[in-house]
């Protein structure tokens, strides 16, 4: 169970409801090298929109459905990598709350060509430890299309005691030229 503060009202049935934000954004970077080839630039579409959960109580990793990201690198002739980081949780209203993040990538779909890997697929901030960015990395090497899922989970320190109300992370996914 969290741990809450003294303070807190529950409501009659003495349950409270946590609820988890994430925000997926996709930010297109392109190189030099991009700009003189001809054609579409690489880039990545999150697909699903803004994923919410409520916490369920425990003290248990609390994990967002998967999210399906399309990685298009259509006339990157040396492929493309696609770089997704985060910071941890922080509570909406009070930015001194805050929980791990952990991000888990997977490749769902890759054209042949394109041969799209997870080369950095598992990574989560430490805030007791300063780590405080996570980022996972898939890329590929020749121009092609694939899919990947990236799975986002919520994580309690054993040390901080989480202040009730809403959470949110931004994951920002950035797409370079090889």
């Amino acid at each position: 169970m969290l741990t809450l503060p003294a303070t807190l009202q529950l409501n009659g049935k003495n349950l409270f409801r946590l609820t988890t934000y994430l925000f997926l954004i996709c930010v297109f970077k392109f190189s030099l090298f991009c700009s003189e080839l001809p054609g579409a630039p690489p880039f990545v579409i999150a697909t699903g929109g803004k994923q919410e959960i409520v916490h369920d109580g425990t003290n248990d990793p609390q994990v967002f459905p998967a999210q399906k990201w399309n990685l298009i690198a259509p006339q990157s002739t040396f492929g493309a990598t696609v770089q997704w980081e985060a910071s941890p949780f922080r509570h909406v209203g009070d930015s001194e709350a805050e929980a791990d993040i952990r991000m888990d990538l997977s490749i769902r779909h890759s054209t042949q060509n394109a041969q799209w890997t997870a080369i950095s697929p598992t990574d989560q901030t430490n805030i007791a430890n300063g780590s405080r960015k996570a980022g996972v990395v898939a890329m590929s090497t020749r121009r092609g299309v694939g899919q990947v899922e990236l799975v986002v989970t919520f994580i309690e320190s054993p040390e901080n005691i989480l202040v009730v109300g809403d959470y949110e992370a931004v994951v920002i996914a950035t797409i370079t030229e090889n």
